[in-house]
């Protein structure tokens, strides 16, 4: 339960810290990933993320 409450409170901060850019936290660690690895296929970014493609394709969708 302390795991989760941490968890989300990251969250929140992160989500606070990167607004200006008109991101959130879902968002972020799909930058992160695509920072470390130019060029990377949906496939492999979902995997990468833990999400299925079209989870993928509306966050970033969302992200424009």
């Amino acid at each position: 339960m302390l795991n989760s409450k941490i968890f989300r409170n990251t969250q929140l901060i992160l989500d606070k810290l990167i607004e200006k850019y008109e991101l959130s936290s879902g968002s972020f660690s799909y930058l992160i990933i695509l920072e470390k690895n130019e060029g990377i296929n949906q496939n492999k970014l979902s995997e990468e993320v833990g999400n299925d493609k079209a989870m993928s394709a509306r966050t970033i969708k969302k992200t424009r």
